[in-house]
Formats: C-alpha cells, sequence, structure tokens
C-alpha cells in the first residue's frame, strides 16, 4: 500500500501554512502573553524570535498536516464532513492525550487548554481544508 501516492501535496502545503498563521494569530495576538506566564517565559519585545523555532515548528505542522492527508487518503475520505471528521477523531484521540502531560504533571489547566484548543481549532481547518480539496 502506498501512503503518499494520493495525496495533494499542494493541499498539504496550503493547509500548513494557514494553520501556521492560525498558531501565530493564537500564540502572539490573542493570547501571547497569558501563554507566556503560564510557561513562565519572560516576554521582551526587543528580542527577535529564534529561526530555528519557527523553521522547527513549521516543519512539524507540515508533518501534522501530511499525517492528516495520510488518514483522509487511506481511506478515501473526500469532502468537508469527511475532513472534520478526522480531524475531530486526530484530535481526541491523538492531541488531547499527547498535550495531556501540560495538565496531569504540572496541572497548569491553563496551558492545556490554550494548547490544545489551538490545535483542535487547526486541525479542523486542515481536515476542512484537505477534505474539500480532495
Amino acid at each position: 500500500m502506498d501512503f503518499f501516492s494520493d495525496i495533494n501535496y499542494l493541499a498539504v502545503v496550503v493547509s500548513a501554512i494557514v494553520y501556521y498563521m492560525i498558531g501565530f494569530i493564537w500564540f502572539t495576538l490573542l493570547y501571547g502573553k497569558l501563554w507566556a506566564k503560564e510557561n513562565g517565559v519572560a516576554m521582551d519585545p526587543t528580542t527577535k524570535p529564534r529561526v530555528s523555532a519557527l523553521v522547527g515548528q513549521f516543519i512539524s505542522t507540515l508533518l501534522y498536516t501530511l499525517g492528516i492527508a495520510v488518514i483522509l487518503g487511506l481511506y478515501g475520505a473526500a469532502g468537508p464532513k469527511a475532513g472534520i471528521t478526522v480531524s475531530a477523531v486526530v484530535t481526541l484521540l491523538f492531541v488531547i492525550p499527547i498535550n495531556s502531560g501540560n495538565l496531569l504533571f504540572t496541572g497548569r489547566k491553563k496551558l492545556f487548554l490554550l494548547d490544545v484548543c489551538e490545535r483542535a481549532i487547526g486541525s479542523l481547518v486542515i481536515g476542512i481544508i484537505l477534505g474539500v480539496w480532495n
């Protein structure tokens, strides 16, 4: 079985860019100060973000998007409903459990909710874009 033969790579790249922008808006404009406070990070407006961190996060976003595209392709799922369904399953069965360490080990409910909500919204958008584009 070839996992990557039916993937629309342009849709994957566009979805990753859109999700990356959602993350940027979420973690800077909307909840940047709260996220920094919950992580114990001092926000210095004169410090520029590390390029390597931004590139690394984009690569992670691209791989995550590709993973959702592979799942959609494996099941021949197309359309926004299929994309939403796959994204919801990925969020419930992978994203939330993987991010539960913030909640279970540190008790940081706000950090857990910030991270999971951003990822759930991003996953939903990825699913819709990939589902419509397939």
